[in-house]
C-alpha cells in the first residue's frame, strides 16, 4: 500500500478481491483502512519558502490531508505559501504568527491555537474538512468554506476581505469583517 503515500485520503476507497486460483475458497470477513497522520512543524531556518523542505522538522514539505503542521512564534522566517497547497491541520501553539499566502492553502481539518495567526494576500485558505473548527484567534484576508457541513469558528476571527461560503454555513462566536476600504 506504500503506492498511496501522500495520496489525500478524502473520497471513496473500494477494495476489490478476487480469487484467481480453482479448487480453493474462502471469504473475506473485514477489511480496515487506517490512514497515517503525520505531524510537521515549521523551523523557517532557512527561507520563508513553505517549499523548502529544509524549513520543516522532519525536512518534508506538507502537501496532504494527511499533514498535520504545526508553526510556532519566534522562527527566523514566518512561512510564505507561493504554490497550492493542502494539509490536514494548522496548529499555532503560542503567541503570533504570520503567512503571506499569494496562492491557496486547503486545509483539510482544523485551525487550533493558544496564539494568533494572520493569513495575508492574495490567496485563500480553503476549509474542506467534516465540520472544521477554527479555534484559535485568526486574521484572514480571504477564507472560504467549502463543505456540506460547514465550519465552527470558535476563536476571535476576522475577515480583512471576503467570507465566500461555496457550502456550507459558518457557525461564528466572535466574527468581525473588517474593511479597509475608503468611501469617497
Amino acid at each position: 500500500l506504500s503506492v498511496f503515500d501522500g495520496e489525500n485520503i478524502q473520497g471513496t476507497w473500494r477494495l476489490t478481491v478476487s480469487d484467481n486460483a480453482s479448487l480453493d475458497f474462502g471469504k473475506l470477513i473485514g477489511w480496515c483502512l487506517t490512514p497515517t497522520f503525520t505531524t510537521t512543524t515549521w523551523n523557517g531556518s532557512v527561507s520563508s519558502s513553505w517549499t523548502n523542505p529544509s524549513n520543516w522538522t522532519p525536512s518534508s514539505v506538507p502537501n496532504t490531508c494527511g499533514a498535520n503542521v504545526v508553526i510556532p512564534a519566534g522562527t527566523l522566517n514566518d512561512p510564505d505559501i507561493s504554490a497550492p497547497t493542502t494539509v490536514g491541520s494548522v496548529d499555532f501553539p503560542s503567541t503570533s504568527v504570520n503567512i503571506d499566502i499569494s496562492s491557496d492553502l486547503t486545509v483539510c481539518g482544523d485551525i487550533t491555537g493558544g496564539g494568533a495567526a494572520t493569513f495575508a494576500g492574495t490567496g485563500k485558505v480553503i476549509l474542506t474538512g467534516a465540520a472544521p473548527t477554527v479555534s484559535a484567534n485568526v486574521n484572514f484576508d480571504i477564507l472560504r468554506l467549502q463543505n456540506a457541513t460547514g465550519a465552527n469558528l470558535n476563536g476571535a476571527i476576522s475577515i480583512y476581505e471576503a467570507l465566500e461560503l461555496t457550502s456550507g454555513a459558518a457557525n461564528a462566536s466572535n466574527l468581525t469583517f473588517k474593511s479597509t476600504a475608503v468611501n469617497d
